[in-house]
Formats: structure tokens, sequence, C-alpha cells
């Protein structure tokens, strides 16, 4: 009875503040752009992209498995540059995900393109060709927003977001 009540007084705490912790998230939409069109996901209308990339790799659905163990860390940062710097991060879970694998620096990193997509949209007939094609929008705000993951020390950087306006 004593180990009993050892274990819990023990380790019932740990394994709470081991899943209070969890920057686990998995968004309700998303895709890996690998063809030719993930040059297009630096062909943003009204938002800064990296601009020092070196080429492309191909991503697997384990490295986006990394990415989604840690997503939960992007939601401190705040917006970086233009247009609206210092905006904080909105709410992940309604935004859909195309992925893109870039080189910068001889580091892989996975850059993010996020579009908001509300539940009850048809995100088919809202952005018809998003499994292919990356979403470009012009304004709209936090409403579009890119960042990267540095799939090497597990950290997201670069979170930028389209001008206001529209």
């Amino acid at each position: 009875m004593n180990r009993f009540i050892f274990f819990v007084a023990v380790f019932l705490p740990v394994i709470g503040f081991c899943q209070s912790n969890d920057s686990t998230f998995k968004p309700r939409y998303s895709i890996i752009i690998n063809s030719d069109n993930r040059k297009l996901m630096l062909n943003q209308c009204s938002r800064e992209v990296p601009l020092n990339e070196s080429g492309f790799w191909n991503l697997s659905n384990g490295d986006i498995q990394i990415l989604e163990n840690n997503f939960k860390k992007i939601i401190p940062l705040k917006v970086d540059g233009c247009c609206i710097e210092g905006k904080e991060m909105p709410d992940i879970k309604s935004y859909t995900v195309q992925y893109a694998g870039l080189i910068i620096n001889g580091k892989k990193f996975i850059y993010m393109n996020a579009f908001y997509t509300p539940s009850g949209m048809n995100i088919d007939k809202e952005y018809r060709d998003w499994k292919t094609t990356p979403v470009s929008v012009c304004d709209g705000g936090d409403d579009f927003w890119g960042g990267l993951f540095n799939i090497g020390n597990l950290e997201f950087s670069k979170l930028k977001a389209n001008a206001p306006g529209g």
C-alpha cells in the first residue's frame, strides 16, 4: 500500500506535467507540396517569404509528424516583420497548412503556408486546387500566414502574415 501511495505522489504529477506540456497539434487539413509547384510557395502577394533558399527537398509524412509533434511551440511567436509586426499568433485550429521543404544555408526547413478555413467551410470549393497548388492571396492579414520550422533543432521562426486590407 505504501508503494502505491509513493507511486501516486511521485509519478502522477510528472505524468500530468508531461500531458499538459504536449506540443502536438495536427491541422484539420494539411498537404505536402513536393512537386515543382513548391516554388510557388515563395511567390506570395503581400507577405515576406524566405529569400535565401538554395533549394528544395522532398518531405515525407515522417517529417510532417516531427513538425506536428512540435506545432504548439509556434503559438507564443509573434509576427516578425511586415506588415502586422508584433501581432500574436492566430488560433492555429482554424487553418489549413501546406508544407514544402526548403534548404537555407545548408539546413533543412519546412515552410508552412497557412490559410484560414473555419469549420463549416467547404475547402475544396473555396480553394479548389489547394492540394497541388500553393494558396497565394493578396492582403487578408493574419488569415494568411507563413513560417519556417527547422527540422534539425525543432524550432519555428520567421512567422509572417499577409498585409491587412483586402
